[in-house]
């Protein structure tokens, strides 16, 4: 029987963020929860429906460590996550919070998207 820990997740992306890891732009994926599983881990990388794919999976890659620090801290690495916008307009929020860079390495895209199907509830993880 196949272990749990063994098995490959995916992770679920929302636009532009998972077309910029695609592309290379950024390498480190933001989180408000830790890395869940023992790295380094292969992922799948997944978007949600929308108006070019179904469910999808678009790519893999390697999570080779994650990084934890405050939403201040964060914002000195835009360079690797792109999304200094989003951390500046909730700061007040999350300034309390501890976030999460998932670093990735070794990506690559499917050379055409692989539908998947999840269970309802399944947000974030997904079991591909």
């Amino acid at each position: 029987m196949e272990e749990a820990e063994d098995r490959v997740k995916g992770l679920i992306i929302d636009e532009p963020h998972i077309s910029n890891i695609l592309n290379g732009v950024k390498d480190w994926e933001i989180r408000n929860r830790s890395f869940p599983y023992k790295i380094p881990k292969v992922i799948g990388l997944l978007t949600k429906k929308n108006h070019t794919y179904p469910h999808s999976i678009l790519g893999y890659a390697e999570v080779i460590t994650c990084h934890s620090m405050t939403p201040l801290q964060m914002l000195n690495y835009n360079h690797r996550h792109q999304a200094s916008n989003f951390i500046q307009r909730n700061l007040n929020y999350m300034n309390a919070k501890i976030l999460y860079a998932y670093e990735l390495g070794d990506v690559w895209r499917l050379p055409t998207p692989d539908p998947y199907t999840y269970q309802r509830g399944q947000v974030v993880w997904v079991d591909i």
